[in-house]
């Protein structure tokens, strides 16, 4: 485009934020991560209406018009194909605001941010930038033709190169493709179901990968009964395999005793002196020469022969909204004798499966206790109760509270004990002897036992029955959650026939995951209902809008090849992109449609509608596509700053939008063709019908 063309096109940015930023100050929205993901994806966007608009006023000024009717007129033809281009990307996006769980809440912002931003900059072409044109944008026609062809294509290099050799390139491209329109459908459905395998089979999903995840935890256990300060001893040979990992990996780590939590809010909250962790906080992602994944695969090997530590586990802290363990599996039943062998089991296959890392279970055994069991008749004829015997032991190791000393203003309680060593001997609790009523000292073994015994920590419950939680992490440059789960719900009949008073039901990350992905498959459902029953309500028919639609599969097959091609799993935030991404990429699709209607009212053929159509068609439909592109790609590769957890959203729709958008070009006119062969045929049947109706009258 001309400067000044370009120049009051996007002046739709700055209006568009600026307005949006009004509403979240009303709506008491802070500029925050989730927020600005919203700005960012729509910042390419909110020229596209703009550019189409622009381009069609320039387009009637070129043929003659004065530049106020030009605007006025190129706003009246293009206004209805512009408004429900802008309404699919909308309603794409609209879902994603009622998405149930945690993850609705987390993801609201986002599509607040675009649906706003495109609503102010839908007015802004419609009624700020057509007065801008009649006013700023002049293009001179009263010059002989040949200057008048010069003018035209004097605007820069990259202006001759796209009068002279792409759009010719483009016209012959499309024709020989509508010509042979058959074999290029099947080309593209070859395609899709290529990727489709692709995913299926060639790719992980991860709901939330852990590329932007700076810290992990180290989490440590020794044996019943061990003091903190012998933990503190014993954790620091841990403490020394952490500390020498190299300056530009690690950042800090801090160390706890006596506690296991990822947060204050963890229900999982482990505590008791036995338990420790290291929080380890590494170096930002664009520093540092190896993953997270990689960071804990170098110190689990150093981490094994370290003595006292009885189990050294790993654990990861993911970005986004929070997710239970990659492998979470509860077993419940009556009585834990039926769930612990199931346990066993679960825990022996896991170890077989390769890539799954730090497998454990809640059955968590306390501190090991001595238990004074009192025989009653003994205790009778002695002249002791069980109370006065509990009273006595209490006073022994906890002490009692003898008497007070007044001392000026305070008073100090007097507790009598045990000295704390003898406290600290099984042998002292034997030699106890109890007063009894006579006053007469009876030894505590005369008129009781001793026992040793050990009880759980923490009793798990779910739906009314015990439950015992086997849980794991996994390698992810070796297999997924997603894999592991489905090879174990594969192995849960042959559990079920060896339990069967057990149930086996799948938690963490794979509940997590369905339903995530159910609400964004009600999301998708909901979105493409609603962008079919705006084209239908655009064009006044069923068959065009069904045909703008599978443009949709053409996005999505370049977006599984783009993370394909970047190494990427697929995940929450890209299968988000994928949805919105189905309002973006049928808005050129639209504006073709709408010109070869427009054309063929006036009177030219099928296939030549079609050619000039997409002739006309190709500039606005780069430009916009390439705003949007350019404006999501900073963001997709980090350039002047990067979060790892907003990539896959932008790369979805970066590289989806931009050869979903190539592939539209090529094939969506091919498509139109059919759809006339398919009307044509439709035609000749219902006139066949009515030929042979009229016969058998006659």
């Amino acid at each position: 485009m001309r400067f000044r063309i370009a120049f009051i096109v996007s002046l739709g940015i700055p209006f568009s934020f600026l307005a949006t930023m009004i509403v979240f100050y009303n709506q008491s929205y802070s500029l925050n991560l989730i927020s600005l993901i919203g700005l960012i994806i729509v910042s390419g966007m909110l020229v596209d209406d703009a550019i189409v608009v622009t381009d069609n006023a320039v387009r009637l000024m070129e043929e003659g018009k004065d530049p106020k009717t030009a605007a006025i007129e190129g706003t009246q033809q293009i206004w209805p194909a512009v408004t429900a281009s802008v309404l699919t990307t909308i309603v794409a996006f609209l879902p994603l605001m009622f998405m149930s769980g945690i993850f609705g809440k987390f993801v609201r912002e986002i599509p607040l941010g675009v649906i706003f931003a495109l609503l102010f900059s839908l007015g802004e072409s419609f009624f700020v930038l057509p007065a801008h044109i009649a006013s700023w944008v002049k293009i001179k026609t009263n010059k002989p033709r040949d200057q008048q062809a010069t003018a035209k294509t004097t605007l820069t290099k990259l202006g001759k190169l796209w009068e002279h050799r792409i759009l010719p390139i483009y016209t012959r491209t499309i024709r020989t493709m509508v010509v042979h329109r058959y074999l290029t459908a099947a080309g593209a459905i070859a395609i899709f179901v290529s990727s489709l395998f692709l995913a299926i089979y060639g790719m992980q999903f991860v709901l939330f990968p852990s590329d932007g995840a700076e810290n992990f935890f180290v989490r440590f256990e020794a044996p019943s009964g061990t003091s903190l300060e012998q933990m503190n001893e014993f954790v620091l040979p841990l403490e020394k395999v952490i500390a020498d990992l190299p300056k530009d990996i690690l950042k800090d780590y801090v160390t706890n005793i006596g506690i296991q939590q990822n947060d204050p809010n963890d229900a999982a909250t482990r505590r008791g002196t036995e338990f420790g962790q290291i929080s380890v906080y590494l170096q930002p992602p664009e520093i540092r020469s190896a993953n997270l994944q990689e960071v804990m695969n170098m110190l689990r090997e150093p981490s094994k022969n370290i003595p006292h530590l009885t189990h050294i586990t790993f654990e990861q802290l993911n970005q986004g909204p929070p997710v239970g363990k990659p492998i979470s599996l509860s077993v419940r039943s009556e009585e834990y004798a039926d769930i612990l062998p199931a346990v066993k089991i679960l825990k022996d296959t896991l170890k077989g499966f390769s890539g799954v890392t730090d497998i454990q279970d809640s059955y968590l055994l306390g501190k090991e206790e001595l238990v004074v069991k009192v025989n009653g008749a003994e205790a009778a004829a002695a002249g002791l109760s069980v109370g006065s015997i509990g009273i006595s032991v209490r006073a022994a190791f906890e002490g009692i509270e003898a008497t007070s000393i007044r001392e000026l203003d305070e008073e100090v309680q007097v507790r009598v004990s045990l000295p704390r060593a003898a406290r600290e001997e099984e042998q002292t609790l034997r030699n106890l002897k109890i007063p009894n009523s006579q006053g007469q000292l009876i030894p505590l073994m005369s008129v009781a036992r001793i026992d040793r015994d050990q009880k759980l920590s923490v009793y798990e419950h779910e739906m009314n029955r015990r439950e015992v939680k086997v849980t794991a992490g996994v390698d992810l440059q070796v297999t997924s959650a997603v894999a592991v789960n489905a090879k174990l719900k594969n192995l849960l009949p042959e559990l079920n026939k060896q339990f069967p008073k057990v149930q086996v039901a799948f938690g963490g990350e794979d509940q997590d995951t369905a339903e995530s992905m159910a609400s964004l498959g009600r999301a998708f459902g909901i979105a493409f209902l609603a962008i079919f029953l705006i084209l239908v309500f655009t064009f006044g028919n069923l068959l065009q809008p069904l045909l703008v639609v599978t443009t949709i599969p053409l996005g999505i097959t370049a977006v599984i090849f783009a993370f394909f091609v970047h190494g990427r799993p697929l995940s929450f935030m890209g299968m988000m992109g994928i949805v919105a991404l189905a309002g973006v990429i049928v808005n050129n699709a639209i504006i073709l449609v709408d010109f070869v209607n427009q054309a063929r009212n006036e009177g030219v053929d099928k296939i030549q509608s079609i050619l000039d159509a997409a002739h006309k068609r190709l500039r606005p439909i780069m430009l916009t596509t390439l705003t949007t592109v350019v404006g999501l790609m900073p963001t997709a590769y980090g350039i002047g700053g990067t979060d790892p957890f907003v990539v896959p959203i932008a790369l979805a729709l970066g590289w989806g939008l931009l050869f979903g958008s190539l592939l539209s070009t090529l094939v969506f006119p091919a498509g139109i063709a059919i759809l006339d062969d398919v009307e044509d045929f439709q035609k000749w049947c219902v006139q066949k019908l009515r030929g042979t109706r009229a016969a058998r009258t006659h």
